[in-house]
């Protein structure tokens, strides 16, 4: 078995003989196929976000990003990331023409913006201090960077979503910057 860049997956097949017995089979994948093959998953799971969630700016940086690239995007953090872009996506159905929130908006504020368990807060003082750059965002449409301390928690492997907060009254959509591991990790 020839091993590239000294790292592979092994995968069994079961492939049936003359006798209905079940050798198995074994089958290498480079790890820079199983990268790929993740990549083109979180690229799915992001195209599959755009059409449930119309109000939401989610660019191609949220997969192409190199720290995504290197941790695998499984179903724990993918149902758990459209749930909070759920929730971020009925924050922003709530807002009127003129940005200023409905009874929808405000509840969802009510109910995963503040408390104990939040599902969505800004970073502390200390963190915003300390990892101020690698929370700040290239603009999706053009503009200046995004300085995005606001973030949802998956909590599975303390994965965060962060995003533009406060959403400016002009906004349509709120851009989503940036999904992966925990960014304020020392």
């Amino acid at each position: 078995m020839r091993q590239i860049e000294h790292e592979e997956v092994r995968l069994l097949l079961n492939a049936a003989d003359d006798n209905d017995s079940l050798p198995e089979v074994g089958l290498c994948v480079p790890r820079r196929v199983r990268q790929r093959h993740e990549h083109l998953l979180a690229a799915q799971i992001v195209e599959a976000a755009r059409q449930r969630f119309p109000n939401l700016l989610l660019p191609n940086a949220l997969y192409e990003d190199a720290r995504l690239a290197r941790e695998p995007f499984d179903a724990i953090i993918r149902d758990r990331f459209y749930a909070l872009l759920g929730y971020l996506d009925a924050y922003m159905r709530g807002r009127d023409e003129s940005g200023n929130e409905g009874g929808e908006a405000r509840e969802i504020l009510r109910a995963h913006f503040h408390g104990e368990r939040a599902l969505f807060s800004p970073e502390s003082s200390t963190n915003r201090r300390d990892f101020q750059s690698e929370m700040t965002f290239p603009d999706p449409e053009g503009g200046a960077d995004i300085f995005a301390h606001f973030h949802g928690k998956i909590s599975h492997r303390f994965f965060r979503l962060h995003f533009d907060w406060p959403v400016p009254s002009t906004a349509t959509r709120l851009k989503v910057l940036y999904i992966g591991p925990k960014l304020t990790k020392s």
